[in-house]
């Protein structure tokens, strides 16, 4: 009776490590997903982070607007020049525009500046709603003007959103190339396996061809 013909043992590696690959798959995709998860909710908390450092430089910038006295000095110093990431612009009165944390190149003409301003007003306009600015007599109370201060994500923010979707595809080209090289390994050494088998079948037979009729 014939005996079972047995596999080499890196061949039943590759056929037994089935269920490790979709292991490995789904830790990866849990592991994945869970720094996304965990991301976003980094990127929340310093949204809202950002949005109150905003909002305390335009009550700041309203304060020195609309009063006259030795705490402009401290507010400027302390709150509107301490913002060294976000990007922020405002309007004044006579329409200009004025700003921090945005890279402009001083060469450009004032036209060529004010064009690019515009845009980045109309790109913050489409990631967060701007901050009033309420311009108040102080000593009657009487409103005579608005402005708005405007801003968008600091470049660490921006960063941080990109971050896990930049992970994701590095993951995924590794395992592409990682399930790409496995499957090359896997073939080869089947190949080599199934080849090797083929000759000692091939030698076996041939001893057997030479021996008298009734031996073996």
């Amino acid at each position: 009776m014939g005996k079972k013909l047995q596999l080499p043992a890196s061949m039943e590696f590759y056929q037994d490590n089935t269920k490790l690959k979709w292991i490995i798959l789904v830790v990866s995709v849990l592991i994945s997903f869970g720094s996304i998860y965990y991301t976003n909710v980094l990127v929340e908390q310093l949204k809202d982070r950002e949005k109150q450092q905003v909002v305390l430089f335009a009550k700041a910038l309203e304060y020195t607007l609309i009063n006259d006295d030795g705490n402009i000095v401290f507010i400027t110093d302390e709150i509107l020049f301490k913002n060294k990431s976000i990007p922020v612009i405002w309007l004044t009165k006579d329409n200009e525009y004025q700003y921090v944390n945005i890279e402009i190149n001083e060469n450009w003409s004032p036209d060529r500046k004010n064009a690019f301003l515009r845009m980045q007003v109309e790109e913050m306009k489409d990631s967060f709603d701007p901050i009033e600015i309420i311009l108040r007599d102080d000593s009657t109370g009487e409103i005579f003007g608005k402005q708005y201060v405007y801003y968008k994500n600091s470049f660490l923010l921006t960063q941080l959103i990109a971050f896990p979707y930049i992970q994701l595809s590095v993951l995924a080209i590794f395992g592409f190339i990682s399930y790409l090289a496995f499957n090359y390994s896997r073939t080869a050494e089947q190949n080599q396996v199934w080849v090797g088998l083929a000759k000692r079948n091939s030698a076996s037979i041939g001893y057997t061809s030479l021996l008298p009729y009734g031996v073996g």
